[in-house]
């Protein structure tokens, strides 16, 4: 019988050819069959005279939460075609005359009226591996009826407390007038698409409008003051300082003393995440205490402003307005720190120590804590005397082992030159056996490290 040689390479040539031709058929009914699929709404957009249209769709793998975010994908899209003229009306033509529009206030402005959306409905879905899309709509008729009731409600509750607001900006009482205006813009911010007019002492009014511009103006008339810009610290201690700031109002008839006014005090320089918040008197003042002067800087400085989340969330589009408008009232604080001068004395009262070493090692702690140091006692502000003496104790000799105890004593004193006055003592001591064979200097030098170290604990506790 013949044999038949089989070419093993040309049957796996077939076969990866018929393969190849197998996956591009597949791919390729695949992607047709996936474009069928796919409903009409994805690939065109609806157009519906009788209702508003919201498409959101998201990558499946961005986000776990993936349905709830094309949902309010959808509905920011659905929103955009409510609110088309945004920019033209109400309360943002005021913000563009003042040069504080931005597609930031849009944003945000955008999202209080999702938040603010209802009778919204789902009318379909669809996904593929790799995105997922959703549908709604909202009847026109049944948000026109809504946001008609919504918007006169609210535009009622913001006209009583924007009466309030100016009833107590007549009594000057401006704290509470400018805490009801901001209520009253509160109210309506969801609805600032809307040109919000009404009757208001005989007149028409656009609310958002007359809001937005009596805030602004009560801001704009509000002075802040400290009674003193500058201050200078010499001292390594200083005590608190009160300082007295000033609130006033002013107008072109008046001038008047702003009460109840929350004020917010901090370091600007360096930036402070940290406050102090107070309350004007009835004499429209704070005393503040300056305290946490950092000696180690040159210069400081202190701001006080109101303290605006007190009337307004700062989620609010209109504490972004006031913050990027740099309306609210402030002023500022100067502190100069000037180096404090002193002598440095140091006595040594064993005639067999060495100290010139140790001298200038607490020197260095002086310079590093507290003092600049000056050779000349004229210019100093302030005496420093170190004072240190060893003290022999028992002896200990059992014929192999031979110690002393000895005892190393530091008293450190601060006078102020001016007064003469001790303004700081410090007892040291350390107590120890050493080798009898060993001098004072080297005792000093085998204890020098522990005793600099509690040293320098005793100037920091002078510090505090």
């Amino acid at each position: 019988m013949k044999k038949i040689k089989i070419n093993k390479d040309n049957i796996l040539m077939k076969y990866s050819k018929v393969l190849t031709l197998f996956f591009i058929v597949f791919f390729l009914t695949h992607k047709i069959y996936s474009q069928s699929d796919m409903p009409n709404w994805v690939l065109n957009r609806p157009i519906d005279n009788m209702f508003y249209i919201g498409i959101g769709f998201v990558d499946i793998n961005d986000s776990d939460d993936y349905i709830e975010v094309a949902k309010n994908n959808a509905l920011k899209d659905l929103a955009s075609e409510i609110s088309v003229n945004i920019k033209g009306i109400s309360v943002f033509q005021q913000m563009e005359k003042d040069g504080v529009y931005n597609d930031k206030f849009h944003t945000q402005t955008q999202v209080s009226f999702v938040n603010n959306l209802e009778q919204y409905e789902i009318v379909d879905s669809w996904s593929d591996s790799k995105k997922y899309w959703v549908f709604y709509r909202l009847s026109k008729s049944i948000y026109k009826s809504i946001i008609k009731e919504k918007i006169e409600k609210s535009k009622s509750k913001s006209l009583d407390l924007l009466t309030k607001a100016n009833r107590f900006h007549d009594y000057d009482d401006y704290s509470n007038a400018l805490h009801f205006y901001c209520k009253a813009f509160e109210e309506i911010e969801p609805y600032l698409h809307y040109t919000l007019l009404m009757n208001y002492e005989n007149k028409k009014i656009n609310l958002g409008n007359e809001i937005y511009k009596s805030i602004f103006k009560l801001l704009s008339s509000i002075t802040i003051k400290f009674k003193e810009n500058n201050i200078e610290t010499r001292y390594i201690k200083p005590k608190e300082k009160e300082k007295i700031i000033y609130v006033t109002y002013s107008n072109k008839s008046k001038t008047s003393l702003v009460f109840n006014l929350p004020l917010k005090v901090f370091f600007s320089k360096p930036k402070s995440q940290t406050s102090v918040i107070y309350k004007t008197d009835r004499k429209g003042q704070v005393i503040y205490k300056i305290s946490n002067i950092n000696l180690k800087l040159k210069e400081q400085e202190l701001t006080v402003t109101i303290n605006l989340v007190d009337f307004l969330n700062s989620k609010s589009i209109l504490y972004s307005i006031i913050k990027s408008k740099n309306i609210l009232p402030e002023d500022k604080l100067y502190i100069n720190n000037k180096p404090t001068i002193a002598f440095f004395k140091f006595i040594n009262n064993s005639m067999n120590l060495e100290h010139e070493t140790f001298s200038e090692n607490i020197k260095s702690l002086v310079v590093t804590n507290l003092f600049d140091l000056t050779n000349k006692i004229e210019e100093a502000e302030y005496g420093i005397i170190a004072k240190v003496s060893l003290e022999k104790g028992r002896i200990i000799d059992n014929g192999t082992l031979r110690l002393v105890e000895k005892t190393v004593n530091l008293n450190i004193r601060i006078i102020e030159k001016e007064t003469r006055l001790l303004v700081f003592q410090d007892k040291i001591k350390i107590k120890n056996f050493f080798n009898i064979e060993d001098d004072d200097a080297t005792i000093l030098n085998k204890i020098e490290n522990k005793l600099l170290k509690k040293i320098e604990k005793s100037f920091k506790k002078f510090k505090k």
